[in-house]
């Protein structure tokens, strides 16, 4: 879990880092700002994580307990995160503009950002039950290739595209590693954390 963590928090600092090699500071600081306002969409999936990890441990020997509670917790983040990325997509402007109207030049950026971190609240607290679950490494090996994978996009995607490309990386490596897991959910405990599916 320790790996995990640690993965995840370079992961979330890559963008930035070859931004700042790459690009402009006004780059930097127009996809940062995006990124913080798009990180708002998670709120709800990070306070959800904070109680339900507990239980996640406390249910994962009883399937049907177990699958209830997942799906539960799928449906309340995604009814609490649905409004605040609905507003983002719809209104990125807005939000930009409280930063300075300079910033409305991330509209771009803040609507990829906002649907891959929407992904990620729509599928719930994959990784997290991975690793309250007993499967660590599982979750460990997900997120390492993620990180690999977002390296070498952000390696590729910034040059050419700018932050456009470092939000295109960003969203795709947050939806590949949600992706991920949950196969591996429905491969380890026979349903998905989806609350439709």
């Amino acid at each position: 879990m320790l790996g995990s963590n640690s993965i995840f928090l370079i992961m979330s600092r890559t963008d930035i880092l070859i931004l700042t090699a790459f690009k402009t500071e006004a780059d930097v600081g127009i996809y940062n700002t995006a990124l913080k306002i798009a990180s708002l969409t998670t709120i709800v999936l990070i306070a959800i994580n904070t109680i339900a990890m507990p239980k996640y441990a406390e249910l994962k020997d009883d399937t049907l307990k177990f699958k209830k509670f997942v799906k539960q917790t799928t449906f309340l983040i995604i009814m609490t995160s649905f409004p605040v990325f609905l507003a983002l997509v719809l209104f990125p402007d807005f939000f930009l503009q409280i930063f300075g109207h300079e910033f409305t030049a991330g509209k771009n950026v803040l609507i990829i950002l906002s649907a891959g971190m929407f992904f990620g609240a729509f599928s719930g607290s994959t990784i997290n039950i991975l690793n309250m679950a007993g499967y660590e490494k599982k979750a460990y090996n997900i997120l390492l290739f993620s990180a690999i994978l977002n390296l070498i996009l952000n390696f590729i995607l910034i040059p050419v595209y700018g932050i456009i490309g470092a939000a295109i990386a960003t969203a795709a490596t947050t939806i590949l590693w949600n992706l991920t897991a949950a196969v591996v959910i429905y491969k380890k405990f026979n349903f998905t954390p989806y609350p439709f599916i």
